[in-house]
């Protein structure tokens, strides 16, 4: 379990880093769910997120056991360069209370693309 030992050290102090051992299940779970996943991607996603500016504000860090089970570490790679784009997370901020659906802040902008129908910056 060093893996997640590093993986849990790693990731940023929030209100919500609270529960060590369901984030240890839902580690052992995300390998189990996703037979191609490494330790490395899961890192290289909590990288990509830890340099986001919805990260920087530490009520946006979700639970470390929410971000695995919703595989977030795929924002990551899928994404097209190293760091998140912020283009359309600032456009949804500045427009957040104007939207007619509830959309959670740490979508990647990929997503948030294809739900405004907008090509991806």
């Amino acid at each position: 379990m060093r893996d997640f030992e590093i993986f849990w050290q790693s990731w940023p102090q929030s209100h919500r880093k609270t529960d060590k051992k369901t984030s240890l299940k839902r580690f052992i779970a995300a390998f189990k769910e996703n037979k191609d996943l490494s330790f490395e991607t899961i890192m290289k996603g909590l990288e990509w997120w830890k340099k986001s500016n919805s990260w920087q504000d530490k009520q946006y860090i979700p639970a470390p056991e929410v971000w695995l089970n919703k595989c977030r570490w795929l924002a990551a790679e899928n994404a097209p360069d190293s760091k998140p784009s912020e283009s359309l997370r600032t456009t949804y901020t500045a427009q957040q209370s104007h939207l007619p659906v509830a959309v959670e802040k740490t979508h990647s902008d990929t997503q948030l693309a294809a739900l405004f129908k907008v090509e991806a910056m």
